[in-house]
């Protein structure tokens, strides 16, 4: 079943990192609890993903402007509650696997089936600095097999977008007060002032993930046309590519006895919005048309 929602703990407003936030502008924790619930975060449950920062300043409101979500970014990252990159704009809160998938536990067990999607999104999850990372504080519970690297240049942080101080915090007794995605239980990021790698065009983040799709997509047919219809309806990139791994070991897709699969052309399946469909699993029969459905087909 797909996930229409995060936890969000209580310690998220009792927790240290909740008593060192009250210290900073109220858009800091507006900012922190959009982070771990918006639609960006649900799509990708393991914390790590590119911020949109117009969906922020649209869904926080409350006449907050870009300029202080930025700064709310860099204060998050200062206390290590996650790790912001503003040269590619992705977001990794160090805890969201524990909290959101382990649940407590230390990894998955042997044989459960998140381990291969978990795989999966890692290896084509879009490049960035919190790759390797990533993967050194997550590789045991997700069971991921490679690491992968960075190669980017790196920047300074953009004009009028300043570090906050740094002070010194205790990190034995009141860490122990908090859990999950709100413990600062994640790897020493670097300061928010460090460098930073450049900044991709929107054109070049988009140009690649339409590559990653149409690569995984069967049908290799219209790839000019797919591209205009992708450019035009810009679906999330981790549910069409979780949905189109769904259609290609569906019922829908099976192979028929004519020796062909009904797969559409990948312009259909972008203009159909099909990324938002439920295929069948394989083994599970599909359910029978309606009587109302057979009658309109007379009428073609």
């Amino acid at each position: 079943m797909a996930r229409t929602h995060n936890k969000v703990a209580g310690r998220l407003w009792t927790g240290q990192t909740a008593r060192d936030l009250r210290e900073h502008p109220w858009y800091v924790r507006m900012m922190q609890h959009w982070l771990i619930s918006c639609e960006a975060a649900i799509a990708e449950p393991y914390g790590l993903y590119r911020v949109q920062l117009d969906a922020a300043f649209l869904q926080i409101g409350h006449g907050v402007s870009q300029v202080q979500l930025l700064d709310a970014l860099a204060t998050l990252h200062q206390l290590e509650f996650c790790a912001y990159d503003p040269g590619t704009e992705f977001v990794w809160i160090y805890t969201m696997v524990r909290e959101q998938l382990l649940e407590g536990a230390e990894a998955f067990k042997p044989g459960d089936w998140r381990i291969k999607s978990a795989q999966r999104w890692y290896e084509t999850v879009l490049p960035n600095p919190y790759l390797g990372p990533f993967y050194d504080f997550n590789a045991r519970g997700l069971h991921l097999l490679q690491r992968r690297e960075w190669q980017g240049a790196m920047k300074p942080l953009p004009r009028g977008i300043e570090a906050p101080s740094t002070r010194s915090r205790s990190r034995s007794s009141d860490r122990s007060e908090e859990v999950g995605l709100f413990a600062q239980a994640g790897p020493t990021p670097a300061p928010a002032h460090a460098l930073v790698p450049a900044t991709p065009t929107a054109a070049q983040i988009e140009q690649e993930q339409f590559d990653a799709w149409w690569d995984l997509y069967p049908l290799k047919t219209g790839k000019g046309k797919a591209r205009e219809k992708w450019a035009k309806f810009r679906p999330p990139f981790a549910k069409i590519m979780d949905t189109t791994r769904a259609y290609i070991e569906s019922q829908e897709w099976a192979m028929r006895s004519d020796g062909r699969r009904p797969i559409p052309y990948p312009a259909t399946f972008l203009n159909a919005g099909s990324w938002d469909d439920v295929p069948t699993p394989k083994g599970r029969e599909l359910a029978p048309p309606t009587a109302a459905m057979v009658d309109r087909t007379v009428d073609f």
